[in-house]
């Protein structure tokens, strides 16, 4: 929504995502994260946000109001982001209110997401720890109990409250939408912390979309797995909004962005993010902008295999009941635990269709099997989820429950669906 993103080249990103099966497409409507308010990067064709007087700059919706209605022009749902969490602190919540008020109004009439804002519960690194060579060189010798709390205390306790004020904030504001939406858009929120946002709030009324940010570490892989896992309301929805981006730090290529997506959806999640470093921020290789997170250049991101992979993956099982899919840890031995998070992750649809996942198949070559004992027979496709494609067919009987992974597809992981017959 900022002039880092020309019109040509928005409309080159929209109709490549749809392309790609994308279907909602998450954006900051206000100050993007690791933004200042006032910031040239802020601002687009009309103006930043918010004017020096802190009073609500009407010639920044102009641009907005355009992208907007060309995202949904291409059935591509907006999923309105409309802060960054510590911007609550800086301009307050009355301020925060007539904002919301504005989006509101100007976008609840369309097919929307409201997400009330990104990482409610962060507090902003202060300029000499946004230098990753830095910042690991301090944060080596410094005990990681009291890592947070050094943080902490590097950021000025007069511009930033408590996390558990900060939470009250934007609580006051979640239900506040609530109030003023005559449409009732689902409304969820994105969060920082290693929480559920559903644990974060303490389950509030106005949460539609339970969610959770993963993160971008290797160790991160237990917690998306665990946390949509032990979801206690299974009615409602869980998403991960923000797993590993394909690209950043240099890491997270095609192979992690299909463990992501495979760990989470059949764990449970409703639906998967995919955000690619690079085109999170509009950067090119001439500005590099936010470089702490790594070198990139949106034009290269754009082409990352992930994308299009984890397209395929959906493609797929939008051909089934993808929406019966219940996670099972039943299904095969040895599965997916705390000691090993690379061994099969399994799942049902209606009982007599299965998903096994191998994100390592390298680690074990034999399985056993568990089945409905009412099903005899069960027809076999090993899949390679690069494409998706069917690479052989076996038969299992139920009473031969032993299963050996075939290592014919040259990726380290591979997927099989299984459907049992009478």
């Amino acid at each position: 929504m900022t002039s880092r993103t020309s019109w040509e080249d928005f409309k080159f990103l929209v109709k490549d995502r749809k392309k790609k099966g994308f279907t909602v497409i998450q954006t900051v409507v206000g100050v993007p994260p690791e933004t200042d308010i006032f910031s040239t990067q802020a601002s687009n064709s009309g103006g930043t946000p918010f004017t020096k007087g802190f009073k609500i700059n009407q010639k920044y919706f102009l641009e907005v109001d355009r992208k907007i209605k060309y995202l949904l022009d291409h059935n591509l749902t907006p999923c309105i982001f409309g802060a960054w969490g510590h911007h609550i602190d800086i301009i307050g919540n009355d301020l925060m209110m007539q904002w919301w008020k504005e989006i509101v109004k100007r976008y609840a009439k369309y097919e929307v997401i409201f997400c009330l804002t990104g990482e409610a519960d962060i507090f902003p690194q202060p300029k000499l720890l946004q230098n990753n060579l830095f910042k690991n060189k301090l944060l080596s010798y410094i005990p990681n109990n009291i890592k947070t709390f050094i943080k902490s205390k590097l950021i000025s306790p007069k511009i930033y409250s408590p996390i558990s004020d900060r939470l009250k904030k934007w609580d006051e504001v979640a239900k506040y939408i609530k109030k003023i939406d005559k449409y009732n858009r689902l409304l969820t929120v994105h969060v920082h912390q290693q929480k559920t946002a559903s644990e974060l709030f303490d389950n509030p009324d106005w949460l539609d979309i339970d969610s959770i940010q993963s993160g971008h570490s290797k160790e991160s892989l237990g917690f998306m797995i665990s946390a949509i896992l032990s979801k206690k309301n299974k009615k409602q929805p869980i998403i991960n909004l923000e797993p590993w981006y394909e690209g950043i730090n240099g890491n997270f290529f095609d192979y992690y962005q299909r463990v992501a997506f495979w760990a989470c959806i059949l764990s449970g999640a409703a639906g998967h993010t995919y955000g690619a470093h690079g085109i999170w921020q509009m950067a090119t290789h001439n500005d590099d902008y936010l470089k702490h997170w790594g070198t990139s250049n949106w034009k290269t991101a754009i082409n990352y295999k992930g994308a299009v992979q984890i397209g395929l993956a959906k493609k797929y099982l939008e051909k089934l009941e993808f929406h019966k899919l219940k996670p099972t840890r039943q299904l095969i031995t040895p599965s997916n635990n705390k000691q090993n998070l690379y061994l099969p992750i399994a799942a049902e649809v209606g009982g007599n269709e299965y998903f096994i996942y191998f994100p390592d198949k390298s680690i074990q070559r034999n399985f056993k099997l568990f089945f409905n004992k009412k099903i005899s027979v069960f027809k076999c496709q090993w899949i390679d989820p690069r494409s998706m494609k069917i690479v052989a067919k076996a038969r299992i009987k139920s009473k031969k429950n032993q299963l050996k992974i075939i290592q014919k597809v040259n990726a380290k992981d591979i997927l099989l669906y299984i459907k049992g017959s009478l």
